[in-house]
């Protein structure tokens, strides 16, 4: 009886050891609020995941840049992750891309090509983007997407470069408002066909870092994300359903709605790193970064 009872301890705390090892296999990811963050519903606050939701880039630079950062998975602009990367500054590396661009040029009736556009982004990607593409003649920067948003809804430009889903929230404050406004060009279509790429709309603008020796940890959470915006995003009442648990505000999106109407242009799409090195190269050059295979994750 005794050597029974003894087997049945073994046995528990032989299983109470897989399921604390289960729970300390949980992932703790860091992502910008806005677009990154819906990429990450299917694994915010789950068995695979602790999403962390931030607004601005200087908490993600800061945890890309510690030695030791409590986070297994950050999600960043490409070309800031990269250039850490290239400058030794960081024990992240490169293993995919999830977003490949949410940039929108929202313009009244009355506009034309070469007036004044309010824009946001200033030494970033969307100041990149409007010079690539060749629309930054006449461009007023601001701090953010919502002082640009604000100067076309108070009616002090014709046009704004704004990214999704502040184009879809912009667009619905003018129709309340009765003023017309319309998406007059697609940034990704039109620095596809500057740079000659016949294969993809978009560009390689937010991609996933994880941190060296966090990548076995991290596979299963990143295949959930893969899935998820490859072939389970189609579903858009599951997808509308995921952000009202997680509730928008956290996601720094306006509403559930808003969200679904912006998701096609928000192009959200993940592809390994590996698979698109020539795109990531090119976009990196934009900014005096010289892509290599070191840059990616194991």
């Amino acid at each position: 009886m005794k050597r029974i009872c003894m087997s049945l301890l073994a046995g528990f705390l032989l299983l109470s050891g897989c399921s604390s090892s289960k729970e300390t296999a949980k992932v703790k990811v860091l992502t910008p609020q806005g677009a990154t963050a819906l990429a990450t519903i299917s694994i915010y606050d789950s068995e695979y995941a602790d999403v962390t939701t931030v607004n601005g880039s200087d908490p993600l630079t800061a945890e890309l840049a510690k030695e030791n950062s409590e986070y297994d998975v950050i999600i960043a602009p490409i070309n800031a992750g990269a250039k850490m990367i290239e400058k030794g500054n960081t024990n992240f590396r490169m293993a995919a891309i999830i977003t490949w661009g949410n940039l929108y040029l929202v313009a009244n009736e009355t506009y034309q090509e070469g007036d004044p556009i309010a824009a946001f982004g200033e030494n970033a990607v969307p100041q990149k983007i409007l010079e690539t593409t060749q629309l930054a003649k006449n461009v007023t920067y601001f701090s953010g997407v919502q002082d640009a948003q604000a100067q076309l809804l108070g009616k002090k430009t014709n046009a704004a470069l704004l990214a999704e889903p502040a184009v879809s929230a912009t667009l619905a404050k003018a129709k309340e408002s009765g003023m017309q406004l319309s998406v007059v060009t697609d940034l990704q279509e039109r620095y596809a066909k500057v740079q000659g790429d016949k294969e993809n709309n978009g560009y390689p603008q937010a991609a996933v870092f994880v941190k060296i020796g966090s990548e076995e940890n991290a596979k299963s959470a990143l295949d959930k994300m893969k899935s998820f915006l490859n072939e389970g995003a189609v579903d858009q009442k599951n997808v509308k359903s995921l952000i009202e648990t997680i509730k928008a505000e956290n996601l720094g999106v306006p509403n559930a709605d808003i969200a679904i109407a912006s998701w096609e242009r928000q192009n959200l799409s993940y592809k390994d790193a590996k698979d698109v090195k020539e795109q990531i190269a090119s976009f990196l050059s934009l900014f005096q970064i010289t892509f290599t295979d070191d840059m990616l994750s194991k």
